[in-house]
């Protein structure tokens, strides 16, 4: 009957003229498999088939292992499909598929996503899209409440950007009722993937107001949620922290209203040369396009908002004032302690400079003020219009964070803007990413670019060929959508989630944004309004993962032979999103002679680093003493020291080392990168970076939160056991006494007690306070001390800022201003009591075991570090704690890397140790097999009123007896008060 059935086919086949493979191809099962892999790992096995439900859509979802490019081809039992070109990309819509098995496409991974790949079999086209899978067979309905939203099969968009009321979302498949195990809330911008819809579930998805979700359904009930904001209404970088210095304030946005704003400015003044007068100048840059109200908001040293300046009543800066490359020249300011426009509307009325097509200069803004060295606050300003730059911004998710500039320039031939917007940015996986841009895909009005913004936006098509990417004249903020920073996600559009950067792609390094290059069907859309731009890595200079200082002048950067260490870490500088640098707080006590030498270095590789402009002139380097009348730069603010970079090791003689030009004391050094757009005379505009570093006194003093700490991932938090109710700790040490805020409490370690029989010794915490008076709260000078405290940076008397952390390796920061202590009755303020914390002053190597003498006695002391350890590991345990929970105290120093400057150890005595049974390694255990706990734990829970005593000790030893103990092995006879208690050597908690 089988026989039968085939040639009746065959016939059929040939009387109608049709190929019998068709037949095969077309609503049969055909079997597909994708072949191919990751670099150097291609496999033809046929081990990952496609599905399909009706023989022509094919779809087959590959979830990245590791971030990679990944190459393929699609394989039938008979044929291969290749593209048209050896790794040509996969791309989101469909493309043609060409019989072959030479070549392979190319699909950019990112590590943790899934992609589906569809294959068209009928019309030998293929396309991917990112998460689960696309093909949706089931009738899928999505209920916000009672009401049905309408939309493609499996695929909605919801838009509550301007809505108060949250969605409560549930959905159908084939009329079954599907819902959540537990309710869930999406409240913030981002990706949410595999939310679980289930026929026994009863509960709710809710999707919180103020956001734009677009939502994708599968037969499974797997739900993904891509929230984004609509950037052309709210701002998704709301409640900006300033820190001291100036702001250019205004309504620049699309968001922003009609008037002056004073919570979101992202515009900081920098400091340039001083005039002639000695008065500091700052200056900012804009858009010459902007049409907006401004003025400058000035913030104190706490990062709270003090004054408004403006022209004193409303100025118009228009396109006759200044004139094009003209300046205003430099007029009064005018301050107001009201933060509003003020009745006499004190204020910059800025209006776009391209009134029309053929009014068009373009270009953008330097604003100067200068601040008074009498009054200290600013008392004039001046509008400078430069025409051939342009300028857009990158800026990241940071609430410290400020605009940096990326620049275009004019090329040569022909006479007009290169749409290619440079800048070095500092990747950070901690962070995302916007573009700030108000420049327009295309100028041609056929093109249907402008229609978006021509009405409510200025756009205006310009004559003439200077311009091929017209102005808004509002800024808009671009995303990728939210997607990790690759070939296929490298445009970016208005109303699109952040760029989030990968691991691998963090640090500093040059790229180029250009408005004019992009996918132009979707930047024509009501979305994007006409405004798409690609972003691209420039590879003219290595990717810096790290920068540090190395040198005779930088402590802890010696080797024992007093060459250069450039793997030493102790001088690694951190990126201020603020700033837009590279700085670091530095301790160093050699002179300003000149004599001592250093060098800026990149990824800790001695061929990547920074050197002296000039080995000659002196003119061109540092000069000696720094606030002289010598030839050279002092390295200041407003004399910063320009120096040069290399890649290759070139320059590496001494007489290109770097002058350190300051006395001993505590410096913060910054390391600044100008990276902008010239024309490099072969009809292509490319990237120049200068680079210029500063030094300046610091008084400030950095806390680090213990509170929220995480690491490689924001949802990988360590939770820090036995700090009590205090939030931020360091342990700290100067040269110097300092007063500072009351808020912050001061410890020292103040003595021990030795029980031989009983082998344990108790070590006390007493709170200490330098000046003799009690009015002031003062660090004790050469004296090494724990500082904590439990209040968060707005209940800091006096003031404090909190930095977010710089990486998923790194700590967010509180910095608590301190002052320099000057006692009437003391000529020192050193603390005179007994304190067994050794003061760490400058960055060095601490060993784990040093012979010396120590508060008059001699012998061999091991060396324990402040900080905190996984408590399983610390311990030796399996139980008792989860894998995120961390111990707080003093453990035993590896002895490789510098300790940082301005710290404190604790040493502890050979003899001690032993009776405590104390571990004096990391892997130091006993020859029975159970493990010496190589840590000291202060439960900073039990420490209260002027003295607390809590015993350190390495509680294995007695935590089996039956009895309670505090984590620093305090006895109790039972658990009264909230806090971790160790009882028959397993952890629990009372609250």
């Amino acid at each position: 009957m089988k026989k039968r059935f085939t040639l009746i086919m065959m016939v059929l086949c040939i009387l109608m003229s049709i190929p019998l493979k068709m037949m095969a191809q077309t609503g049969t099962n055909e079997k597909l498999y994708l072949i191919g892999g990751v670099p150097n790992k291609w496999s033809e096995e046929l081990n990952r088939p496609f599905e399909t439900t009706d023989g022509e859509t094919y779809k087959y979802v590959l979830d990245a292992a590791e971030s990679n490019d990944y190459y393929f081809r699609v394989k039938t039992a008979s044929k291969q499909y290749q593209p048209q070109n050896d790794g040509d990309l996969v791309k989101t819509t469909f493309t043609k598929a060409d019989e072959g098995s030479s070549i392979a496409w190319k699909l950019t991974m990112t590590k943790g996503k899934s992609y589906t790949l569809i294959f068209d079999l009928t019309n030998k086209q293929i396309k991917y899209s990112e998460g689960g899978s696309e093909v949706v067979t089931k009738v899928i309905k999505l209920f916000n409440g009672l009401s049905e939203l309408k939309s493609s099969n499996g695929k909605y968009t919801l838009d509550l950007s301007s809505v108060t009321a949250d969605a409560t979302i549930t959905l159908t498949i084939d009329g079954e009722k599907y819902g959540l195990a537990d309710a869930k809330t999406i409240d913030a911008v981002g990706t949410t993937s595999d939310i679980a819809f289930t026929i026994g579930g009863t509960e709710a998805l809710t999707l919180k107001a103020g956001l734009v979700y677009s939502i994708t359904v599968t037969d499974e009930g797997k739900m993904t949620v891509v929230a984004s904001v609509d950037t052309t209404k709210n701002n998704p970088l709301p409640k900006r922290t300033y820190t001291q210095g100036y702001y250019l304030a205004g309504n620049f946005f699309t968001f922003s209203g009609e008037h002056v704003t004073y919570d979101d400015a992202v515009f900081k003044f920098q400091q340039q040369k001083n005039d002639t007068e000695g008065n500091a100048v700052y200056m900012v840059e804009i858009p010459a396009s902007l049409t907006a109200h401004a003025q400058v908001m000035s913030v104190d040293e706490f990062g709270k908002k003090q004054k408004v300046y403006g022209p004193g009543s409303y100025t118009g800066i228009t396109s006759t004032y200044p004139g094009t490359d003209g300046t205003t020249g430099a007029l009064g300011l005018t301050g107001s302690n009201t933060f509003e426009e003020g009745t006499n509307h004190n204020y910059w009325d800025i209006q776009t400079r391209n009134q029309d097509a053929g009014n068009y200069s373009d270009g953008m803004y330097k604003v100067f003020i200068t601040v008074d060295k009498t009054t200290g606050e600013p008392s004039k300003w001046e509008f400078k219009h430069i025409g051939n730059t342009r300028v857009a911004f990158f800026i990241s998710d940071a609430k410290n964070a400020t605009a940096m500039p990326l620049y275009d320039t004019y090329k040569k031939n022909p006479k007009q803007f290169s749409n290619k917007f440079f800048a070095s940015v500092n990747l950070s996986t901690g962070h995302s990413y916007y573009v700030i841009s108000n420049y327009v895909v295309g100028k041609n009005e056929s093109d249907g670019y402008i229609a978006y913004t021509k009405t409510k936006y200025g756009t205006l098509s310009p004559n003439g060929d200077a311009v091929t990417c017209p102005t808004t004249n509002k800024l808009f903020l671009l995303g990728n959508g939210g997607y990790a920073f690759n070939t296929n996600h490298n445009e970016f559009s208005p109303n699109e989630g952040p760029m989030k950067p990968t691991s691998t792609q963090q640090g500093s390094t040059i790229v180029e944004y250009n408005p004019s290059k992009c996918d132009n069907d979707k930047a024509k859309t009501d979305k994007h309004l006409g405004i798409r731009g690609e972003v691209i890595i420039k590879d003219t200079r290595v990717k810096l993962t790290s920068v540090s200082m190395v040198g005779d002048a930088i402590p802890g950067t010696l080797k024992t032979d007093g060459s250069w260490d450039y793997a030493s870490t102790a001088a690694d500088m951190t990126y201020d999103e603020t700033e837009k640098c590279y700085k670091v707080t530095l301790v160093t006590t050699v002179a300003d002679d000149g004599k001592s030498k250093f060098r800026f270095v990149g990824n800790h590789d001695k061929n990547i680093n920074w050197y002296e402009d000039s080995d000659t002139d002196n003119n061109k380097k540092a000069k000696v003493g720094y606030t002289g009348n010598g030839e050279g730069h002092a390295a200041t603010s407003y004399d910063p020291n320009k120096v040069n970079y290399t890649q290759d090791g070139s320059n590496s003689d001494k007489k290109w080392d770097i002058i350190w030009n300051r006395p001993a004391g505590r410096w913060t050094v910054r390391l600044y990168f100008y990276t902008y757009n010239i024309d490099n005379g072969h009809g292509d505009n490319v990237p120049v970076t200068d680079y210029y570093y500063t030094i300046s006194e610091n008084r400030e003093l950095e806390l680090r939160d213990f509170n929220d700490v995480v690491y490689k991932d924001v949802n990988n938090k360590r939770t820090i056991l036995n700090r009590g109710e205090y939030k931020y700790f360091r342990t700290w040490s100067a040269v110097k006494a300092w007063e500072i805020s009351k808020d912050v409490d001061i410890f020292v370690v103040d003595g021990k007690t030795v029980d031989t029989d009983k082998r344990i010794v108790k070590f006390s915490l007493k709170k200490i306070n330098a000046d003799p008076t009690g009015k002031k709260n003062v660090i004790p000078s050469n004296t090494g001390v724990i500082l904590a405290t439990k209040n968060t940076y707005d209940k800091i008397e006096g003031g404090a800022q909190v930095f977010e952390r710089a990486s998923l390796t790194s700590y967010n920061t509180m910095v608590v201003p301190i002052k320099e202590y000057n006692s009437s009755t003391e000529a020192t303020a050193d603390y005179k009591g007994t304190n067994l914390l050794k003061p760490l002053i400058e960055a060095q190597v601490v060993h784990t075991m040093d012979h010396t003498t120590y508060n008059g006695v001699t012998g061999d002391y091991y060396n324990y570090l402040f900080g905190f350890f996984n408590a399983k590991k610390g311990l030796g345990v399996t139980t008792g704690y989860s894998d995120n929970e961390f111990l707080l105290g003093f453990w035993i120093s590896k002895g490789t890397g510098s300790f940082y400057n301005n710290s404190a150890y604790l040493p502890i005595l050979e003899a001690d140790a032993k009776i405590m049974d104390l571990g004096v390694r990391h892997d130091d255990y006993t020859p029975s097999g159970a493990k010496k706990v190589p840590a000291l734990f202060f439960d900073f829970a039990n420490v209260d009123g002027t003295t607390g005593i809590d015993e350190v000790v390495n509680t294995t030893v007695k935590n089996h007896d039956g009895k309670y103990y505090t984590l620093s092995g305090q006895q109790v006879e039972k658990p009264t008060t909230s806090g971790v208690y160790i009882h028959n050597g397993k952890k629990f908690v009372v609250k």
